[in-house]
């Protein structure tokens, strides 16, 4: 899979999210970068950019979760089996119309973290109004494969890979990918493409929605529930699957899996669905 930590997209920024978040510096490592110049496709206003990396590692024990915050960049939170340390990797981005003002206003782009006793949160806070810049945080996360996890994002791409646990993901604009997951999963989507790969538990739950864009689904074999599909404007595209009760029309589709003791629900506005069993 190619780098989810991609180089910084054009994208509006949004209102700051809340603050009020206790921030724990021990441990953490912040690197200035260099300053990018780029004259073309951006805007005058953004034609600088400054980068800080972020680095920090908390303790696993007493905790069973992940909840980020974010507000415009991308998003990977890796599953990994026996880690003894959750592993939070950033990089913050300001861009400006000069070095100076990108490198200010990179000190006003903060990442913090609160450690509760079940999870831990990590959080975007930036400025209330941009006023032309652009700023973006860049997130990789490593958490032990049977943690939950819990995203809220703005703008960007939002990956979740290898978790048991359930995953609950909303994004604004940016597609969300789902690989190799072993656990309840819940997405919100305004625009973009969901891609997810699916081994559903007993009395396991997906719920998968788009505004605009497409669902494209793997249900792994064994799954249980009750199955249903519904398109506003699109195709649905169904096969590979052993469906009970099964009624379909063009933009809707509803059946049972199994002994049906799940639920699988999938909704897009706009665009079409693609499920595969495999």
């Amino acid at each position: 899979m190619k780098s989810i930590m991609r180089s910084i997209r054009r994208r509006s920024a949004i209102t700051a999210l809340a603050a009020g978040v206790a921030l724990s510096a021990t441990g953490c490592v912040i690197d200035i970068g260099g300053i990018d110049v780029d004259d073309d496709g951006w805007p005058e206003a953004q034609k600088v950019e400054a980068t800080a990396d972020f680095a920090r590692s908390v303790p696993v024990h007493g905790r069973s979760g992940v909840v980020l915050v974010g507000g415009n960049g991308d998003v990977l939170i890796r599953g990994e089996e026996g880690v003894r340390d959750v592993t939070i990797r950033a990089v913050r981005r300001v861009r400006s119309d000069s070095r100076e003002d990108a490198l200010e206003h990179l000190a006003l782009l903060d990442v913090l973290i609160l450690l509760r006793a079940g999870d831990v949160e990590v959080r975007t806070r930036q400025p209330a109004e941009t006023y032309g810049r652009g700023y973006q945080v860049d997130y990789d996360l490593t958490v032990p494969a049977g943690w939950w996890a819990r995203v809220v994002n703005g703008n960007g791409t939002v990956s979740v890979l290898d978790l048991r646990g359930e995953a609950h993901l909303e994004n604004g604009n940016g597609n969300v990918t789902l690989v190799r997951h072993g656990g309840d999963a819940r997405v919100a989507l305004g625009n973009g493409e969901i891609h997810a790969d699916v081994a559903l538990p007993a009395r396991g739950t997906l719920v998968l929605t788009s505004g605009n864009g497409g669902i494209g689904l793997t249900l792994r074999p064994g799954a249980s529930a009750a199955f249903g599909a519904r398109v506003g404007n699109g195709t649905l595209d169904i096969a590979g699957l052993s469906f009970a009760e099964w009624v379909a029309t063009p933009r809707t589709a509803t059946g049972v899996l199994g002994t049906g003791d799940g639920l699988v629900d999938l909704s897009v506005g706009n665009g079409g669905i693609r499920v595969r069993g495999g």
